[in-house]
């Protein structure tokens, strides 16, 4: 669960909040380089009940993609939108249960459930502000 009053979670025995360095998680978690576009950059990591997917611009976080597993297709092959939508769904549940008064927009950035047809994937995604 993330906290509202600051944006941050616990995965395991780290703390991962809007000031996380990808210096530091790299040292703490074991998570696997997916994507590097000059500063960007984009790391993978299964945990619990979810796929994460961690976005940064060089050190700093910017962004977190949250995935249930439970409900990720088996393969390409395997992948409908009606599935992606189920586990929309899903993820709407969770976000339900985090901030039962409905508000997702916070000082420190906002969380979303969200189907994205052209990259054809389903996730919470949580948003860092910039300031």
């Amino acid at each position: 669960m993330i906290s509202i009053k600051n944006g941050s979670m616990q995965l395991g025995q780290s703390t991962i909040s809007p000031r996380s360095k990808l210096s530091q998680l790299k040292i703490e978690l074991s998570i696997e380089k997916y994507f590097q576009n000059k500063e960007y950059a984009s790391y993978r990591l299964t945990h619990g009940q979810f796929n994460y997917a961690f976005f940064f611009r060089d050190d700093d976080i910017t962004s977190i993609s949250m995935t249930l597993r439970e409900y990720m297709p088996t393969s390409w092959n395997d992948s409908t939108e009606e599935k992606l939508l189920i586990q929309k769904l899903q993820h709407d549940k969770v976000l339900n249960k985090w901030f039962p008064d409905g508000n997702n927009i916070f000082n420190w950035g906002t969380v979303t459930s969200m189907f994205d047809k052209k990259s054809w994937i389903s996730s919470i995604w949580i948003s860092y502000s910039t300031e």
